[in-house]
């Protein structure tokens, strides 16, 4: 799917929503990442794909309620070394999944999935003069 986001500060984006990268080789993982200005994941190997991204790129690491600061900064630091901006917010846990560790049992409201996308965006924007 894809996102407009307008703001006087950055002109207009288009984003591009996709689930990455089940289907695809090595060598279209790298290309896509490559490619990608932000990136938004759940905290997982998944999220390595980090060092991939070209510097100035954006990694915006979603994170299950309980997550401590160690396994954080994992995440943190390997954007670091490779130059990608980075951001995080925890997700919240649906009523009915508490105690759950699985990731599928976490979620960012609908509502503020927006707004985090927004900041990434004006993140990178500022940082790459858009």
């Amino acid at each position: 799917s894809r996102l407009r986001l307008n703001s006087t500060h950055m002109g207009t984006l288009t984003l591009e929503t996709r689930k990455c990268c089940e289907g695809l080789s090595f060598a279209e993982q790298v290309s896509l990442m490559a490619a990608t200005d932000i990136l938004i994941g759940t905290h997982g190997a998944g999220l390595l794909h980090i060092v991939f991204l070209r510097p100035g790129s954006v990694a915006v690491h979603l994170m299950p309620p309980r997550m401590n600061y160690h396994e954080q900064l994992i995440i943190e630091r390997i954007a670091h070394a490779s130059n990608v901006l980075y951001m995080n917010t925890h997700l919240n846990t649906p009523p009915d999944r508490r105690g759950e560790w699985n990731i599928d049992a976490y979620a960012i409201p609908p509502k503020d999935y927006p707004l985090l996308v927004r900041n990434a965006a004006l993140l990178f924007a500022s940082k790459n003069m858009i």
